[in-house]
């Protein structure tokens, strides 16, 4: 907005051109109203505001007649050109707007009018003013404007700040709430509103202690009034909030204490994040702790960890403590090494667990406190990365004096096949005192069945040579678990479900001119796949095993076990033929066609009366 006129006087606001008069007086009056004007003048010049002044002429328009330096400032014209032009003239583009009719009405009507008015350049909005217009009589008015640029930037910055704020606060993750100082709920966020299923309004009705669990309540209560008191200005806690629907949630809650611009205690900020989830798996993860604790203190395995190096002993079980005959004092940061009675067997244990990260059952000899050297086998996992290792020590000094007194045996005996075969039983049994007798029990029902079913002579002795080894593999079950008085527990099951597995591992090497190893393997296996240890059905399970298997239950339950009375033959029968899927038929039928002519004995005498079970 510029005028183009060349420069002239400025006017002062309020100015009104007249003649000049020639009498002394009138030009004294002159005189003396032109000082006034200049002390008008340099007022009006020094205010901090713009200031235009119009006359209303008999054309109804307005016609400058003073205005202050300040408006040239924030007009950026010179000072002078306007005296004497229109508005319309001066700035074209007021020419019929609110503003010209405004300023009109003001100068004509009296009174007065304000609005914020906006300058424009080519790119736009260049400032914004506010302007107010008002009368002075004699259908003049005088305009004063101020330029509001920044503070509206300001103020538009502002609102868009609280719209953020606003918008963040709902958008947020997190529960945000606004509690007076009395515990009463203020404001919440939508976040939160969900996380307890209320409403604003009906949390507003409410307390901060009314979501909040009993057993939570009394640490609430404290923190709320230290925040109250401004003893303190913060407060995190994990905590449980009751939902409207009853349930209960576990939440990490931020208190904040928000004070006036006084200093002093105002209302409480509360951030409130569902955490149920993390903490019902820390509860659960607790809960797994506990149990392998248990389980690592109470097993009948002695259990380790120690540094690769053998350094540090870092911690072992009460089994461990037993076998080594010390305390956990004795034991806990000391070496390991000091258990090994031959260095090279450790020194061979470390050379394998390097190479392969893992050893199982690795033979080797432990020296213990009282000087006596024990026969072990320990299996071991290497943490490379820490340079750790935790292992599992079994004790079989006196099976391998078992084993030592049973090679002797064999050496006596007619028959290197038949030795060793009997050999492989007795050692199994002599582990587990109460199943004596169930290998060359199952043999003789399991020749039976075979011959019944019309098999070969190799097969017929095959299957017999099989069913004395069949559960050779027992012999890496620990003896506990073998003669356990009661219910073998998840974990003691599976271990012994890799005995026949362990059976095979035994006697695949050994050349036996039938697949002995491979009956061995599949004799717990069951026509409907509900078998172990590979889980095989139909056809993949040999016939040699399907006999195996049937000869394997009947003798089983028709004999004394440590947990149980012998359940008598009857109820074998029953068990093999009442579930046809699982167990071969042909083979089922021919046990039972034994089992009618009383040809099935087992050691404590149930086959000779079909009616004694």
């Amino acid at each position: 907005m510029r005028a183009e006129e060349p420069k002239r006087d400025c006017g002062t606001p309020g100015q009104v051109e007249r003649p000049v008069q020639d009498s002394p007086a009138l030009q004294a009056c002159d005189l003396a109203l032109a000082e006034q004007a200049k002390r008008l003048q340099a007022i009006v010049d020094n205010a901090p505001f713009g200031a235009h002044t119009y006359r209303l002429d008999a054309g109804d328009r307005l016609v400058f007649i003073g205005y202050n330096r300040k408006a040239e400032e924030l007009l950026g014209f010179d000072h002078g050109p306007l005296l004497g032009r229109t508005l319309e003239e001066a700035f074209p583009g007021n020419a019929g707007t609110e503003t010209a009719r405004a300023y009109k009405r003001v100068a004509r009507e009296g009174g007065t009018w304000e609005t914020d008015e906006y300058a424009y350049d080519a790119e736009g909005i260049s400032g914004v003013f506010e302007v107010r217009a008002f009368s002075i009589g004699e259908a003049r008015m005088t305009v004063f404007f101020r330029d509001i640029t920044e503070r509206r930037k300001l103020e538009i910055e502002a609102r868009e700040n609280r719209e953020l704020l606003r918008a963040t606060v709902e958008q947020a993750a997190a529960g945000i709430a606004r509690v007076s100082l009395d515990g009463t709920w203020l404001d919440a966020n939508d976040c939160l509103c969900q996380m307890l299923g209320y409403t604003v309004e009906e949390l507003r009705e409410m307390r901060f202690l009314d979501v909040t669990h009993p057993a939570d309540s009394g640490d609430d209560a404290d923190a709320l009034k230290g925040l109250a008191s401004g003893e303190i200005d913060a407060h995190q806690v994990e905590k449980r909030y009751l939902t409207k629907d009853g349930r209960t949630i576990w939440v990490d809650v931020a208190v904040t204490l928000a004070r006036d611009p006084d200093g002093r205690p105002a209302y409480i900020v509360t951030v409130a994040r569902d955490i149920t989830a993390q903490k019902t798996a820390s509860l659960a993860l607790q809960e797994s702790e506990r149990t392998y604790h248990d389980l690592f203190n109470n097993t009948e395995t002695a259990m380790f960890r120690s540094r690769l190096d053998g350094s540090e002993t870092l911690n072992v079980n009460d089994k461990f403590l037993e076998l080594v005959g010390l305390t956990r004092d004795e034991v806990v940061g000391k070496p390991s090494a000091n258990y090994w009675a031959d260095p090279r067997q450790r020194e061979e244990m470390v050379r394998l667990l390097t190479r392969d990260g893992r050893v199982v059952d690795f033979e080797y000899k432990m020296l213990n406190k009282a000087g006596e050297v024990r026969d072990c086998i320990t299996s071991l996992n290497l943490y490379a990365d820490r340079g750790v290792l935790d292992g599992s020590i079994l004790d079989i000094t006196e099976r391998k004096q078992a084993e030592r007194g049973l090679l002797e045996a064999n050496a006596r005996l007619e028959g290197v096949l038949k030795s060793v075969v009997t050999t492989m039983g007795k050692v199994v049994e002599s582990r587990d005192p109460y199943t004596q007798g169930h290998e060359v029990g199952v043999a003789r029902i399991a020749r039976a069945i075979a011959g019944e079913l019309g098999m070969s002579a190799a097969d017929i002795n095959g299957i017999e040579v099989a069913a004395l080894v069949h559960d050779l593999g027992k012999l890496r079950v620990p003896a506990e678990v073998l003669t356990k008085p009661g219910k073998l527990s998840p974990l003691e099951f599976e271990l012994m479900k890799e005995h026949p597995r362990t059976g095979y591992e035994i006697l695949k090497g050994v050349d036996f001119g039938w697949p002995v190893a491979e009956a061995v393997l599949q004799h717990h296996e069951r026509m409907d796949g509900s078998g172990y240890p590979r889980g095989l059905a139909g056809d993949e399970v040999s016939m040699a095993a399907r006999v195996l298997g049937v000869a394997d239950v009947i003798e089983a339950m028709a004999s004394h076990r440590p947990y149980r009375p012998a359940l008598g033959l009857a109820a074998a029968i029953e068990e093999i033929t009442g579930d046809p899927g699982k167990y071969d038929a042909d083979v089922s039928a021919a046990c039972v066609r034994l089992y009618e002519q009383g040809r099935i004995e087992v050691e404590n005498g149930a086959g000779a009366d079909p009616t004694a079970a």
